[in-house]
């Protein structure tokens, strides 16, 4: 495996500009990684695994919030400008 593959996996750069981390790192960590499973869904082994995988972060974070944990997303109808820098650069 190639440096170039340990740093930008294609499956997660599938969106121009825009790597999977450069997103998911906001969200807590049950959704970051059921996002993660979702954005490289097809691109890297079974896509029903990866889904399935997706699911099983879901059920976490649900069941976080059932206990009483609050879930602190961001807020991405007004994001910050790194944010919007971020978000902005694959969508030219």
């Amino acid at each position: 495996m190639n440096n170039e593959q340990v740093k930008n996996p294609t499956h997660y750069t599938q969106v121009p500009g825009i790597e999977c981390w450069d997103v998911i790192q906001y969200f807590p960590a049950n959704i970051a990684m059921a996002m993660k499973y979702l954005w490289r869904c097809g691109k890297k082994g079974d896509p029903v695994t990866d889904l399935r995988k997706a699911i099983q972060w879901i059920q976490h974070e649900i069941e976080k919030i059932e206990k009483g944990v609050e879930v602190k997303c961001p807020d991405l109808t007004a994001p910050s400008d790194h944010t919007r820098a971020i978000l902005g650069k694959g969508m030219h």
